[in-house]
């Protein structure tokens, strides 16, 4: 049995479901308090920035009306794209949205000032060679001293999903796991009509991602540690752990 790959990933994010969720969270939701509050901190008004998994926009629209116009989005999804750019004709913008993948990027060395990867979209790429590919590329387009900011799930930290956890690591333990996931902490969950695909990391993963790319780590918090979201945005998102990293001069 295959295991889970971009396509699968692709084709989850091109449903009917899927597109609806995320035009629904770009129009009605927005920016979450909690990115507000770190981007209003590291991002600057003449930056040049690059939103990974930008979707259909849901953080490339509202930042470039609050003035950070040197903004680009780029998403592995052509429906997702389609989407965005469908706004962005709407609102008479000039925003650039390119059809991409993070663990390919491209775009010259040392081309942007800060790079987004919002809602666990890293943790969305499958296998943790194609994760760290990613962290690699990225670091490489980041100016030095350029910011990096994207969010995970915390296996440790989320308390609700400790005993699917030790079962799942019991399964893994006897061979007895999903054959189509590739690594411990993959999950494939059903969303809508669609099957979607993340994997949740330990801390310590993601740190020893930050670490071999020559990132320095600011800060990282657990979203309610930030901001308590209101409720529209707990429905859309589940909690994540928001990490600030910067690339070393």
């Amino acid at each position: 049995m295959q295991k889970v790959n971009a396509e699968f990933v692709r084709h989850g994010f091109a449903s009917k479901a899927s597109l609806h969720e995320y035009i629904e969270a770009t129009s009605e939701i927005g920016l979450w308090e909690s990115e507000k509050i770190l981007f209003s901190k590291y991002l600057k008004k003449d930056d040049r920035i690059l939103d990974l998994g930008c979707g259909t926009g849901r953080i490339t629209f509202p930042l470039h009306q609050m003035g950070y116009k040197n903004i680009v989005g780029l998403d592995i999804s052509s429906e997702m794209l389609a989407e965005a750019q469908r706004l962005n004709h709407e609102l008479q913008g000039k925003i650039e949205f390119v059809l991409g993948d993070a663990t390919a990027l491209n775009y010259v060395a040392k081309s942007f000032d800060v790079v987004l990867f919002a809602y666990n979209g890293l943790m969305q790429i499958p296998w943790l060679e194609n994760r760290k590919k990613a962290f690699s590329e990225i670091c490489r387009i980041l100016k030095p001293g350029g910011c990096f900011i994207f969010t995970t799930h915390d296996m440790e930290a989320e308390q609700d999903s400790y005993y699917f956890w030790r079962e799942e690591r019991l399964r893994w333990e006897k061979g007895r796991q999903n054959p189509r996931l590739a690594e411990f902490g993959d999950v494939i969950y059903q969303s809508g009509d669609c099957e979607m695909f993340m994997h949740v990391p330990k801390r310590e993963e993601i740190l020893s991602c930050i670490e071999e790319n020559s990132f320095l780590l600011i800060e990282d918090h657990f979203r309610p540690e930030i901001f308590d979201e209101s409720n529209a945005v707990k429905e859309f998102s589940d909690e994540c752990r928001f990490w600030v990293c910067q690339k070393k001069d």
